[in-house]
């Protein structure tokens, strides 16, 4: 356990049941927030907050600290995790839509103390699911810095502020000449993993990113992705949300 909020609130409710729990909250080792022209590495025991109020001047961080106010409330933002919610693995998690969008790596080992690296296409596997072992624990995650060819957008909609959003959209455009070179674009909380819309990024190449484009390209993703049955939305409904944030995470990259 990092920072719990995952995890304690499971057991509250039953979900969990662990017969034993280890803290690593007093691992200095792994309170590591380090960028530089090439990389940025986030700890397993950095905080929701102290990426909201980094101030460092990599873009990526910067970015990172926008999306960061989108999570719960303040009190879970300072004690919860940004490697800790990638690792439990929520369809609705910020951080777990932004590893895949962002080209991130996550860094893991095991109790015979051999560390391996698992690319974020690779790390999802179904809710509450990943590509870390029984006998792993997660290190830091890894990504390539921003350069400024490089735009990038965020939009969620969620009924309240703080509440789980219905559905996310995390863009990384790489531009040339003020148009789509290539990048993701990663919607979250609508399917059971995070996902990539390859078809809206094909169609977006070569085009310059404006509101007929972006509008286009967010039709494409709503037509193009499995959605999570909800009890409390029907499946046009979220189709309709994944179409308006897309649409608005585009449009934040022009």
């Amino acid at each position: 356990m990092a920072g719990g909020q995952s995890l304690v609130a499971a057991m509250n409710m039953k979900l969990a049941q662990p017969e034993t729990i280890i803290d690593i909250g007093e691992i200095e080792e792994l309170k590591i927030l380090e960028s530089n022209s090439n990389e940025v590495q986030i700890g397993a025991l950095i905080t929701h907050g102290d990426i909201e109020f980094c101030k460092n001047s990599s873009k990526l961080l910067l970015f990172l600290s926008t999306v960061s106010k989108n999570i719960a409330h303040t009190p879970i933002r300072f004690k919860g995790t940004f490697c800790g919610a990638v690792a439990n693995s929520d369809p609705a998690s910020e951080w777990c839509s932004c590893l895949l969008a962002l080209d991130g790596v996550v860094e893991v080992i095991g109790q015979d103390r051999k560390k391996r690296i698992v690319d974020s296409k690779e790390f999802f596997i179904a809710p509450y699911l990943t590509n870390v072992g029984y006998d792993e624990i997660l290190l830091s995650i890894k990504f390539p810095e921003i350069n400024e060819n490089t735009k990038l957008g965020f939009n969620e909609y969620a009924r309240r502020a703080g509440d789980y959003a219905i559905a996310m959209c995390v863009s990384k455009l790489n531009m040339v000449d003020e148009k789509v070179k290539d990048g993701n674009i990663v919607i979250g909380a609508a399917a059971e993993t995070p996902v990539i819309i390859e078809e809206a990024i094909n169609f977006l190449q070569g085009k310059a990113i404006n509101q007929k484009t972006s509008w286009e390209a967010a039709i494409i993703a709503s037509e193009n992705i499995k959605i999570l049955p909800d009890i409390d939305s029907s499946e046009e409904y979220k189709r309709d949300i994944v179409k308006a944030v897309t649409y608005r995470s585009l449009l934040a990259c022009s």
